[in-house]
């Protein structure tokens, strides 16, 4: 495995590489993450079945550089495009918040084809966030506070204002709302919340993977995202989110294989 530097517009991005003979395939890491999932399984395992296959840092993750650790959700289809024209058209995989990220990227640029895992639907999962977070948005701050907000949104006085407006234990609306315009927390809400509606390149292959147990997915909504793009899904039974790394990675990178295969 080879590490090389892209130029990206906000600085240097770590791009990881298995060469092979096959067709170049491009890993989009998740949120709250990086490209050691990808490192630990995936890579590896296309490679022996004969791809070449790249996998990036988004930037200011691992050790791209980048102006935030959370960026824009443009910032990000930025960095990849950085990476894909080093790239002899690659077909771009996403999970999770990659998955998204793929979207955006092949609304915007075209891809000869892309896969999304364990990722965002437009729909289901994500409209039922949104409508916490305009009505809700106490228990859309307790979920957060989980997640430690403050290392999310770029200005800390923003996420702190959105986890405690009143004190740890209290949550004001019209104190929350009011927050919904920062740049910090709209970029909060560009990666996580706002869904890509128009529709799918027409005739560009594309490949749905749900997890059974996905915290964000329902079998519904796999389905559901599988049509909205045209094409099957497939499901892991019993995998979690984070298919790279339980017990059902194998399965899933097969499923994908077989795809990619598929296209050649």
């Amino acid at each position: 495995m080879e590490t090389r530097w892209v130029e990206g517009r906000a600085g240097q991005l770590e791009v990881r590489h298995l060469s092979a003979s096959g067709p170049d395939v491009l890993l989009v890491h998740g949120a709250w993450s990086s490209s050691w999932y990808w490192e630990e399984h995936f890579m590896a395992f296309l490679a022996e079945r004969g791809f070449s296959v790249s996998v990036l840092n988004l930037r200011a993750h691992g050790k791209s550089e980048g102006q935030f650790r959370w960026s824009s959700l443009g910032d990000y289809v930025s960095d990849v495009r950085a990476v894909t024209e080093t790239l002899d058209n690659p077909i771009i995989v996403g999970h999770s918040l990659g998955g998204f990220i793929t979207q955006r990227y092949v609304h915007v640029h075209g891809a000869r084809a892309a896969a999304l895992l364990a990722s965002v639907p437009h729909f289901g999962a994500w409209k039922a966030l949104w409508k916490v977070v305009t009505h809700h948005p106490g228990a859309f701050l307790r979920t957060m506070a989980r997640l430690n907000l403050l290392e999310v949104v770029a200005r800390e006085e923003v996420g702190r204002a959105l986890l405690y407006s009143r004190g740890p234990d209290q949550t004001d609306k019209d104190h929350f709302l009011q927050h919904r315009y920062d740049e910090s927390f709209r970029i909060f809400i560009d990666l996580l919340m706002q869904p890509i509606l128009k529709p799918w390149p027409k005739d560009m292959p594309k490949f749905v993977m749900g997890a059974e147990n996905d915290q964000l997915f329902s079998p519904a909504d796999v389905k559901g995202t599988a049509r909205h793009h045209g094409t099957d899904a497939t499901m892991i039974a019993g995998a979690s989110h984070m298919l790279m790394v339980d017990d059902q990675w194998e399965e899933a990178a097969s499923a994908l294989a077989n795809w990619l295969e598929s296209l050649s």
